[in-house]
């Protein structure tokens, strides 16, 4: 077996710890903290089906836009609206 020795991340390839609400269910994860297509991200987070993607961010509220690239940071907290969202 060939073992290699850890690398060390490259800079910048860090990790966002972040909060995801589902429902009734709050969990933390950590995702990349790069740019990521915002579809990618919601795979990322664990999420899936029809919903719109909120952030609480710095106090704000957010709707994170499904065809954008997000930069995650620590500290967000994502919250996942299901079957559309808000009229």
């Amino acid at each position: 077996m060939n073992a290699q020795p850890n690398k060390p991340e490259p800079p910048g390839k860090t990790d966002a710890h972040v909060t995801v609400e589902d429902g009734e269910q709050v969990r933390e994860t950590a995702v990349p903290a790069t740019p990521t297509p915002v579809p990618d991200l919601v795979s990322e987070l664990g999420l899936a089906g029809d919903l719109v993607l909120w952030l609480r961010r710095h106090g704000e509220r957010l709707v994170v836009d499904i065809h954008a690239l997000f930069t995650p940071e620590s500290g967000d907290r994502f919250i996942a609206v299901r079957g559309g969202g808000v009229s």
